[in-house]
């Protein structure tokens, strides 16, 4: 098993190593990153290697990268670092939380899947997608590459989500609904039909209720 160097000087990155440390026996070894955004020699107490030179002391016959790149421009940066990754060789790692409930095996390379989430038979996801907890991704859903799924977003049956989409917390996207390329769904809200490219869907916005106290509702 290749051991592993996390891409991304980040929160998330200092998350995936907790996570990697307590819930698997995989080994990090470095952190590593454009050289640009490199301002200390460690991070998390592991060496931070430059991206650049990356290939000076780490082969990608025994190491992998893992990506810890978040939603940043609807998660574009997250495809170029995997993009550069795989131009350099290395094989991206996903991480899968011990809690999910996996029933599908057509699952494509770098995704990283959080605590309680749950993944219906004939589903299918591409690569570097990031879901969070308590994803729900039901029964013969299509999901392409390089999206964000916020907390408690759901699926219904028969979705099909494009490239580099952004779900917000607690959103709901209607069964056989197709979410086009860069669509975001805010939280809460409520995608009831297909989308166009770009899109943006909110639910209506919540208000302060003038001249009403809470003890006059309940």
């Amino acid at each position: 098993m290749k051991k592993i160097i996390i891409f991304g000087l980040s929160d998330l990155g200092r998350l995936l190593l907790w996570y990697l440390k307590k819930d698997t026996i995989r080994e990090v070894v470095a952190f590593t990153a454009n050289e640009e955004f490199i301002d200390s020699d460690f991070f998390c107490d592991l060496p931070v290697v430059s991206f650049e030179k990356i290939l000076d002391n780490y082969s990608p016959k025994k190491y992998e990268i893992l990506i810890a790149i978040g939603n940043r421009k609807m998660n574009d940066i997250r495809k170029d670092v995997f993009d550069s990754c795989k131009l350099k060789g290395y094989s991206i790692a996903s991480y899968i939380h011990s809690s999910v409930s996996l029933n599908s095996n057509d699952l494509g390379e770098g995704n990283i899947i959080l605590e309680n989430s749950l993944i219906y038979p004939f589903s299918k996801i591409g690569d570097g997608n990031l879901l969070w907890d308590h994803v729900l991704i039901s029964h013969d859903c299509v999901v392409g590459n390089f999206n964000t799924f916020s907390s408690y977003a759901d699926l219904c049956g028969y979705v099909a989500i494009g490239n580099n989409g952004y779900y917000g917390k607690h959103c709901i996207i209607n069964d056989y609904a197709k979410m086009a390329d860069y669509t975001l769904v805010g939280a809460a809200a409520y995608a009831k039909k297909d989308s166009h490219t770009y899109d943006v869907i909110v639910p209506a916005r919540s208000i302060t209720l003038e001249n009403k106290k809470s003890t006059d509702l309940m």
